[in-house]
């Protein structure tokens, strides 16, 4: 949906929100590939979350970042998550994984403080390094990289569908996975199988993309999101650029905004 258009237009209020509870999660970064080995897993995009004060009518860029980019809401920015590596992984909101093979040695990408964590490094055999997450730095080995949790509420009660993980909460940021082979969690993207390419990051939960396995291909991370949630008996957001695909929601004593794609200005 795009434009300015409301689910719901019930619960109007009259007065600005002094307090918005935010989420801004960038894209993930995509999945390395490593000919004769396994490439590392893509670094969660950088995941931002807290409480923003606004005071009187203010306006603001609403940017949802795709594979690698970044996301801006409320004047943040969430840095796109780090490319898993043929050998090095890069840097970003969470470091992208180290690929591997028997002969070779490779580190995983920095984080950024308060956005994520590091990507993990080669492990002792052929196993690239797990793109680093929200929730902790990428494992040697490439096994899981644990996401965060939206603190608002169960995305599913919301209309969308988050990152799915082993107790099938919704989670955003989770890093893409190196090894074994088999499906992602948390937002992240699974390794492949020999001679294919890994999956790709969950479409707006920041997941980085799943390592390829003896293959030329590399895989996408997801895509990002913002989230904006406050007080229902506060008034709607006054304006909202076309260029922006949103949700919104009144329900549970919150209006809740969920941006998933485009760049645009809103006015609080």
């Amino acid at each position: 949906m795009s434009g300015i258009f409301h689910m719901f237009m019930s619960g109007g209020g009259t007065s600005s929100p002094s307090t918005i509870e935010y989420i801004v999660v960038a894209g993930g970064g995509g999945g390395g590939a490593q000919a004769g080995g396994r490439g590392g897993g893509g670094g969660a995009g950088g995941y931002l979350t807290g409480n923003a004060s606004i005071s009187g009518v203010s306006t603001y860029t609403i940017t949802v970042g795709g594979s690698g980019s970044n996301s801006e809401g409320l004047g943040l920015t969430a840095i796109g998550g780090g490319a898993g590596g043929g050998t090095n992984g890069s840097s970003g909101g969470s470091g992208g994984g180290s690929g591997a093979d028997f002969g070779s040695s490779g580190s995983g990408g920095a984080g950024t403080p308060g956005q994520g964590y590091a990507g993990g490094s080669k492990g002792p055999t052929e196993g690239g390094g797990g793109g680093g997450s929200a929730g902790g730095p990428g494992s040697t080995n490439g096994g899981t990289s644990v996401g965060a949790y939206w603190i608002g509420a169960n995305t599913a009660a919301y209309g969308f569908t988050a990152g799915s993980s082993p107790d099938g909460a919704g989670w955003f940021a989770g890093g893409g996975l190196a090894q074994p082979s088999g499906p992602g969690q948390y937002g992240g993207g699974g390794p492949s199988i020999t001679g294919s390419t890994g999956t790709n990051g969950v479409t707006n939960t920041g997941g980085g993309g799943g390592g390829t396995h003896d293959a030329g291909g590399s895989s996408s991370g997801g895509s990002g999101i913002v989230i904006l949630q406050y007080d229902s008996a506060k008034a709607n957001l006054t304006s909202i650029a076309a260029g922006l695909t949103y949700q919104w929601y009144n329900a549970g004593g919150k209006k809740t905004y969920v941006f998933t794609a485009g760049t645009g200005s809103i006015t609080i």
